[in-house]
């Protein structure tokens, strides 16, 4: 991704923030409903900037984010757009969460080992 695709994630993130504040925080991630996206499209004003293209992009770099798959792994309940509960979190998911957040903990200790001990003074 490039620092233009990344800057208009981050915008595109801070509208969802602004426009669904029950729903997305950036102080915490509650796990979101199955099919949020379809919701997001249809919130989208007619006269919007935002494209379907870049709250996709956005979604997917939120969702894919540690915290997000923390929340994911240790929540029982999914929230819609209002931050409301609209339904439990299966056990399938769960499990990719957990295996996602492995894979990226084995990656971290992976790049320390190459870099080697640090070195004191």
């Amino acid at each position: 991704m490039n620092e233009h695709q990344k800057r208009i994630v981050i915008e595109t993130q801070q509208w969802l923030f602004q426009s669904f504040p029950k729903c997305f925080r950036d102080d915490h991630a509650l796990p979101l409903k199955v099919g949020i996206l379809q919701d997001i499209f249809k919130a989208i004003p007619e006269n919007s900037s935002i494209s379907r293209i870049q709250v996709r992009r956005a979604l997917k770099f939120y969702t894919n984010h540690p915290l997000y798959q923390k929340a994911l792994a240790k929540r029982e309940e999914r929230f819609d757009l209002n931050g409301e509960v609209i339904g439990n979190i299966s056990s399938e998911h769960k499990e990719v969460a957990e295996k996602a957040i492995a894979l990226r903990r084995l990656k971290s200790f992976a790049r320390r080992a190459k870099m080697g001990p640090k070195k004191i003074g």
